[in-house]
């Protein structure tokens, strides 16, 4: 996860892409993580949520301010 949150700070399109699956595939392992956990779990699926709406939203002019 930790590659995965350093990548895009390369501006390559294959971190990104790389970095939505980690987070898509760790929110969905917070549901296994529910029952035990349930105030952890829903705070982590909500931060993954968040970090996915950044990650794909205005990709073109992060992309852009990265490049600078």
């Amino acid at each position: 996860m930790a590659l995965a949150g350093l990548g895009p700070f390369s501006a390559k399109a294959w971190s990104r892409w790389f970095a939505i699956i980690v987070v898509f595939v760790n929110v969905i392992g917070q549901f296994a993580w529910f029952p035990a956990f349930p105030l952890w779990s829903i705070v982590v699926i909500a931060l993954g949520v968040v970090v996915l709406f950044a990650l794909t939203s205005h990709w073109q002019e992060v992309r852009a301010d990265l490049r600078g």
